[in-house]
Formats: C-alpha cells, structure tokens, sequence
C-alpha cells in the first residue's frame, strides 16, 4: 500500500524522503504508513507524512545536541543596557542569542558581577529586577541564616567549649577541681556572642584564666595569661610571703635568682623563709672529664683516647702532637703511637697495676728506656750484688756457714703464681702460725 501524494525527494529540515514505505501501528492501535527518511548525517529514520508536514521531526535526533547557529543580522532588544547597573551587575554591552526550545531567538547580556564573575542575562530579567547578582547573593544569605557567628572553628570557640565542658561534666578526671569545688559559668556566657564580646578573641600563646581561683567564669574574673603565669596561679601552689609580698616559689626562685631545689630543701630541712631566700647558694661544680666517660657508654678505647685529648704537660702544653689530635685522625691510630711505661720498672719490683702505668709516645719511651731505665736496672742489680757480698763477708766473721749459690733451691715463678691464686692455702698457713 502506496500514499496517496508522492513524497520522494521531498525535504523536511535535514530529512529526504526516500521511495520506500511500510505500514505501522501507532500508540492508539489505528494502522498507518511511514516512510523512509535519510538524514544528513547518513542515519536513516522512519517517519510517517503527517509527522513530517507538522514539523515535529527535522531530522534523525542527530541536531539535539548541536548548538543552533546565532542568526546572522539579528538585533538586540529595542532598549539598550549597555553601561547600566542593575544590583550588582554591570552590563559590558556585549552579549550573544540564544535559541528557545520553539525555534526562536533572544538575546542574552553579558554582566559583569562585583565579585568578579561574569554572566549571560536575558534583558527582561535585569529590567524587572529578577536577576541582581551572579548568584553570589543567593549564596550569601543561605550561609548567613544557616549560621551565626562563624567561628565554630576557630580557637576562641574551642576555649569557649572547654570552660562549658570542665564545669558541668561530671566523668572528666579534673572534675574534682571544677564540678566539686562549684566553679560554674555565668548565665551570660551561655551564649558564645556575649563570650566574644566580652573577652575578644584569644591572643596568640594565651589561654583562659581565672583570678580568683575559688570564683567562677564571669566577665569580672577572667582575663588572657601566657601558661605560665596560669601554672602560677593554680590552687596547688605553694605560695611563700616574704617582704609584705605572696607569690609562688618559683615566682620567688626566679625574682630572686634562686636554684628552686636548694631552696625546697633548705624549706624541708626547717629554715626560715629568710634565711632560705638570703643565704646565697653555693654554685655547682661541673662534672669533670674522666666522671662523664665513665658514665657514658662509649668503648673504652674511646675513653682513653678522650683522656690523651685533653692531657697536658708541665709546661702547659697538650701532650699529642697536632697531628694526632685532628677531627679525622682515628682512634686505632693515636693508640698505635702510644707506649705505657712503668714508671718504677718491673725488674727493679715495679707493679704492673694502673697507677705505676703513664702515657708516653713511641719516641719518648724508647728514649727513657734506653737514658733511665736500663742504667737504673743495672744500677740496682750492682748494689743487692754489693749487698749481698758484704752480707756473706760479715756471717764469715762470725762463723755462720752459708751455703753457695748455686746450691740454693729456687722456687718457681710458675709455683708462686699457684699459690697466690690459692687464697685457702694462705689461710690455713695464717692459722698454722
């Protein structure tokens, strides 16, 4: 089945009518015949004639999204707004048509707002006073009735909510200072506005305090301190009068350039508050060298290279050379460069304990060794040999025998060195004498 008027080549917005039919049933169930439409966009639609004569339909759907070109030679409105004020809204004078869902055109004005943005505004809008602002006036008054001071963030507002917490929370720890001692907040500063105006906001590094320690909050006993004078003024103190004056101790410590725990302890020990304040503190006397590496915990060899650091002649000088005493010389190298020395040499019976030991460098000890000790050792070995000689001399005038040398037994060092280790040996031979 055919229509009756051929519509082959026929144009409707962006759609030709093709030479092809089919017959359909529409919403009410009444049959008709739509034809086959090629849009401009390539895509192919079916479209029935009287769909296409309304106007309904100008093309596939494809030119929905596509923005309608501004005519060309269209005029603004009859009267011009260029350079007129409207609120807010300053109108530049340029502007742009914008098409209406029916096909037809207005123009829109380009505004410029007092907060800078800038907006496109139908001219009837602006005339009848509709439109003011940019839509930050709008803004404006829904945050400014969805709040009230806007400080709910700030640290004034946090100080105001802690006072309200410490005196009426009973299940906080400090409640004892607060709740139990009756400390409250006025019936004015239940209102954060009258806090502000009566306190201000909180300076930087200060914090709320009460003058009358017993008192409550109240615009008459409150006042921005710095922490530590609030610490001074905590009920806890122990407040000393001393001149006509009360005042904390460490208030007095520090006014009088005092050591806060000699002057507890002159108090605990019973002096008065005179005597404790007048009587000048001995100064303390820093810890030496050697007390400090001991208690640190650094190697030993550390601890003796730190000691050599620091060891001075005689004369004043430093006992390294300068080239061992630099930042970056290491500590295996100083050690390796020191000789301990007897001081009374072994041979002779000098111990080999601590005290008989000293540091001299390589060159220096090989020089005491070669000038002093060995002359000494022989020295000494020449005198018991004397000794001893005149000792067997005066026993033969008196007719004692003594037996040579070489015939006298003598004791290992390896059997000395066993019993001085075997201390119960020595003990049953104390109680054998």
């Amino acid at each position: 089945m055919t229509s009756r008027t051929d519509m082959t080549g026929m144009e409707f917005g962006h759609l030709v009518v093709q030479n092809q039919t089919r017959q359909s049933r529409d919403a009410n169930g009444s049959s008709t015949i739509q034809r086959l439409c090629l849009c401009v966009c390539g895509q192919s639609v079916w479209r029935s004639p009287r769909e296409l004569r309304s106007g309904d339909y100008k093309s596939c759907g494809c030119m929905r999204n596509i923005r309608a070109p501004q005519p060309t030679g269209l005029k603004p409105t009859r009267r011009d707004l260029t350079d007129r004020r409207f609120g807010r809204l300053l109108v530049t004078g340029d502007g742009k048509a914008s098409a209406k869902p029916n096909g037809k055109y207005e123009w829109l004005w380009l505004c410029r707002c007092d907060c800078g943005n800038e907006t496109f505004v139908r001219g009837n809008c602006l005339v009848s006073g509709n439109t003011t602002s940019c839509d930050c006036y709008r803004k404006e008054r829904v945050s400014a009735s969805a709040s009230t001071h806007r400080m709910s963030k700030t640290r004034t507002f946090r100080i105001w909510g802690a006072m309200h917490d410490r005196c009426r929370n009973a299940n906080l720890s400090a409640a004892h200072r607060y709740v139990g001692r009756g400390i409250a907040v006025c019936d004015r500063w239940s209102s954060f506005e009258n806090f502000l105006a009566d306190m201000g906001e909180v300076p930087e590094g200060k914090t709320l305090d009460r003058i009358n320690n017993d008192g409550g909050y109240e615009p008459g006993n409150c006042r921005w301190v710095s922490r530590k004078e609030q610490a001074r003024n905590r009920a806890n103190n122990r407040r000393i009068t001393y001149r006509n004056k009360t005042q904390p101790l460490s208030a007095w410590c520090e006014e009088l350039n005092l050591k806060r725990s000699s002057v507890e302890s002159r108090l605990k020990d019973g002096w008065s508050v005179d005597r404790a304040f007048e009587t000048a503190v001995r100064p303390s006397t820093p810890p030496s060298l050697e007390s400090r590496l001991m208690r640190s915990k650094i190697p030993k060899k550390n601890m003796i290279v730190c000691l050599l650091l620091n060891l001075k002649r005689a004369d004043g000088s430093y006992f390294l050379p300068d080239h061992l005493r630099g930042k970056d010389v290491d500590v295996d190298v100083v050690l390796k460069a020191i000789e301990w020395d007897h001081i009374v040499p072994v041979a002779i019976g000098g111990s080999n304990e601590f005290w008989n030991l000293q540091p001299l460098l390589k060159e220096d000890h090989r020089k005491k060794t070669s000038h002093i000790d060995v002359p000494q050792i022989a020295k000494t070995k020449r005198l018991a040999k004397a000794h001893e000689e005149f000792r067997r001399k005066m026993l033969a005038k008196v007719g004692v025998a003594t037996e040579p040398e070489s015939r006298v037994r003598k004791v290992s060092r390896w059997a000395a060195r066993k019993m001085q280790s075997r201390p119960f040996q020595k003990r049953e031979k104390r109680n054998a004498r």
